[in-house]
């Protein structure tokens, strides 16, 4: 309910904005904009896979793979959602042992 209010708002300050699947809903946490560019839905890049995760019922790294897929993957439009990734929590890997397996965007 209510991410539907969210994109009425959004919606109201630029009717062309888009969303992402419906699916995606409870991830949206608000609008953003660019310099200069239009109104746009922000969504929460873990909330999406955490969603993903539920649905699929897979672990993490598929999760998120699918999500590289079918969100980050998306063409640009002015009017595309952003997608914002939150760092603050984010726990600090012991990054000697895991280079030998993955770079860093691999964990984040």
């Amino acid at each position: 309910m209510k991410s539907k209010f969210i994109k009425e708002i959004i919606l109201e300050r630029n009717p062309k904005a888009k969303f992402l699947e419906k699916e995606f809903d409870e991830a949206i946490i608000g609008s953003a904009i660019q310099c200069g560019g239009k109104y746009v839905a922000l969504y929460d890049s873990n909330k999406c896979i955490e969603i993903l995760k539920e649905e699929t019922e897979s672990g993490e790294v598929d999760a998120y793979e699918h999500y590289q897929f079918t969100v980050e993957s998306v063409g640009h439009s002015e009017n595309n959602p952003i997608i914002s990734s939150d760092f603050r929590n984010a726990k600090i890997p012991d990054l000697p042992e895991l280079e030998k397996y993955m770079t860093l965007n691999d964990i984040i």
